[in-house]
Order: structure tokens, then C-alpha cells, then sequence
């Protein structure tokens, strides 16, 4: 995931990935960090991810998968720990209820944590998704009624560079035929259900087994668009948020205040709390 150089994770870091899909994210941050969780509400990716991560030899054989509904009422009081990291990519476009899913977000937050949750906002005709904010106010409003202290958050947009934008454009990250195809089932399987779509619901993920035998050509060909994309840096640049936000794609940014959790609880074990 490209977005991940804006993480900054620490070695010390206890992060979570909310909505972990494929699990790019998880393999490329494995290592970065003391401790890696990751949660999805579909359970056929998780339980894929499971097997793809066991047969891992490195650092990404810790990572620990939870099947969780991120809107349900106890999904925070069910994690293991508070977090210091927490980042989400293109999940929130496909929950049913923003104000809990942000809530969970913030309960899941430890003392001087950080939650990075970015997601394309597209205008009502173009979505794939059933969450979209027209305006900039929708969302604060959202994101106040989870929770979050105003001086807490930092909402973004982001613009990819020229060069990605271009590679993007062209379509060498997907080929064009296949990219229309997929939205196309994706936007009108979310429709006809009004249900999150998730990676179960759609029909695009049924054809998953078809291509395990030539995922890892799959993967490889996509690594290296990506690290193509890279060669001009930074690979996103940030803006604060407009008034309106349709078709653009959104990064919000919280710290919450205090010393993080885990460097508090590793002073009291040592004697020092």
C-alpha cells in the first residue's frame, strides 16, 4: 500500500489494521512494528489470510487475524489491547454506520495513539460503495458524534503525483477491461443488497480460487507498478479538506493526547512507572 509511508511506524508501536483485504498492508508492515493485529468483517479473506501468513517465513508469521464487525456496539471492547497505530484503507466507503465504525476507532485508540483511516469519497453515481460525505461539515459531524475531540483530528485530501496519476490513467495496475468489469459488479452487487459490501458479497471475490494458480504472477506484476509509482516522492500530497469533498479521496489524521499506552505499561514493569 503506498499510503504506508505516511504512518511513520515506530519499532515500538502495537498497530492494527482495520479491514486488512488481500493483506499487502499487513506483509509490508510486518517488522516495522513490536506487534501486529488486523480485523475484517469478511471471514473467507481472513481465513485465507490466516493460511498465506502461516506459510510466511518472516516477521509476518506474528501478525494475529480477528474476524470483526468494526460498527458493532462491543467491537473495541472485544480487541486484545489498545492500540498505538491504527490504519484503515478503503474500508470506510463500505460500512453501514460511520458514527460506530469512527467510535470504535477512537475506544480502540490508546493514551498518545494514532488512527491514519483513508478512503475514496466519491460522488452518489460513481460510488461502489454505500458511505460518502458531500461536505466537509457532514464529516466532522460525524466524527464528532463518535467522539473525537475537534483538536484531535486533522481532516486531509490527497492527490496522488503525476507520475502515479498517469500510471493510474493508463490503467497498468489493472488492465482497463478488467477494472471496468470489477466496478461494475461491485457497484451493482452494493446496490441491489443496501448491505457493506464486503469482499464475501461480491462476485468478483468468487472468482479468487480461479487465480491462486497465478496469484504470485498477479502479485509480482503489481509490486512493480507500484514500485514504479514510488519513483517520485512523496506519492500522495496532502491538502487540507475542501468544503466539498465529492470525488476526492480522503486521509483523516487523529492523535489522541497523553504517553502512549504501551510505553507507560513497558516504565511500570521495569520499575520506573
Amino acid at each position: 500500500m503506498l499510503l504506508l509511508e505516511a504512518l511513520a511506524a515506530r519499532p515500538t508501536d502495537v498497530a492494527l489494521e482495520i479491514g486488512t483485504g488481500s493483506g499487502s498492508s499487513l506483509f509490508r508492515l510486518a517488522g516495522s512494528v513490536a506487534t501486529l493485529h488486523g480485523v475484517d468483517i469478511a471471514a473467507r479473506p481472513v481465513e485465507r489470510l490466516r493460511g498465506a501468513l502461516a506459510k510466511s517465513r518472516g516477521p509476518a508469521r506474528g501478525v494475529q487475524l480477528f474476524t470483526l464487525d468494526f460498527c458493532s456496539p462491543d467491537a473495541a471492547a472485544r480487541l486484545p489491547t489498545r492500540y498505538d497505530l491504527i490504519f484503515s484503507c478503503d474500508t470506510v466507503e463500505h460500512v453501514p454506520d460511520p458514527v460506530a465504525f469512527f467510535a470504535n476507532v477512537y475506544a480502540a485508540l490508546g493514551p498518545g495513539g494514532r488512527a491514519f483511516i483513508t478512503f475514496p469519497n466519491e460522488s452518489p453515481d460513481r460510488a461502489h460503495g454505500i458511505t460518502f460525505f458531500e461536505r466537509r461539515e457532514d464529516l466532522e459531524g460525524v466524527l464528532q458524534a463518535a467522539g473525537f475531540p475537534r483538536e484531535q483530528v486533522a481532516i486531509h485530501t490527497l492527490r496522488m503525483n503525476r507520475v502515479a496519476e498517469w500510471i493510474m490513467g493508463a490503467g497498468w495496475l489493472l488492465p482497463r477491461a478488467l477494472a471496468k468489469r470489477a466496478a461494475g459488479l461491485l457497484a451493482g452487487r452494493s446496490r441491489r443488497n443496501g448491505a457493506p459490501q464486503t469482499f464475501d458479497e461480491t462476485d468478483f471475490f468468487a472468482t479468487a480460487d480461479r487465480l491462486e494458480p497465478v496469484a504470485p504472477l498477479i502479485n509480482a506484476y503489481c509490486w512493480g507498478v507500484l514500485r514504479l509509482m514510488s519513483l517520485a516522492r512523496p506519492v500522495y500530497e496532502a491538502a487540507p479538506a475542501p468544503e466539498v469533498l465529492w470525488d476526492t479521496r480522503i486521509l483523516i489524521r487523529v492523535q489522541r493526547t497523553g504517553e502512549p499506552a504501551h510505553a507507560v505499561e513497558a516504565r511500570a514493569a521495569v520499575g520506573l512507572g
